[in-house]
């Protein structure tokens, strides 16, 4: 498996988010209680979904639920309203959320040090959607616009 973004199951509609408002990226997806091994990719774990995984870029998940146990050598990326959060966003309308990388993380391209950026928020999206893309988008080392 190449550099991809590997979906497990779950509530989480971040894929569709990728080469509308973030940049394409290939998407895989897997079963809940799947075993992932997968060091050049990306895991997001929808609320819900539940895996094994024991290679990734990173795993990006929802900083409100229970977190994954994983491999030290795995970086895990919280989303959640909360500047505890990897991953929250500082303000969100109708038509905008401006997402925020609140911490430096390991990208495929290098260290990515914190910033905002300000997305359209498109229609039958949450804000996890957006986080989840917007992480997805920086490990894989992609200019997130």
């Amino acid at each position: 498996m190449g550099m991809e973004i590997v979906m497990i199951s779950g509530e989480c509609a971040a894929d569709r988010l990728f080469g509308t408002v973030f940049p394409k990226a290939g998407t895989v997806f897997v079963g809940d209680g799947a075993v992932i091994r997968a060091p050049e990719s990306v895991v997001i774990l929808g609320r819900n979904g539940t895996a094994r995984v024991e290679s990734a870029l990173g795993v990006v998940v929802s900083g409100d639920g229970t977190l994954p146990e994983l491999p030290a050598d795995i970086q895990l990326i919280t989303c959640g309203s909360g500047a505890k959060n990897t991953v929250s966003f500082s303000s969100s309308t109708e038509a905008w959320i401006t997402l925020s990388l609140n911490r430096s993380m390991r990208t495929a391209a290098g260290i990515c040090d914190p910033l905002e950026l300000p997305v359209p928020k498109t229609g039958g999206f949450d804000e996890y959607d957006h986080m989840a893309a917007f992480a997805a988008a920086l490990l894989l080392g992609n200019d997130p616009i």
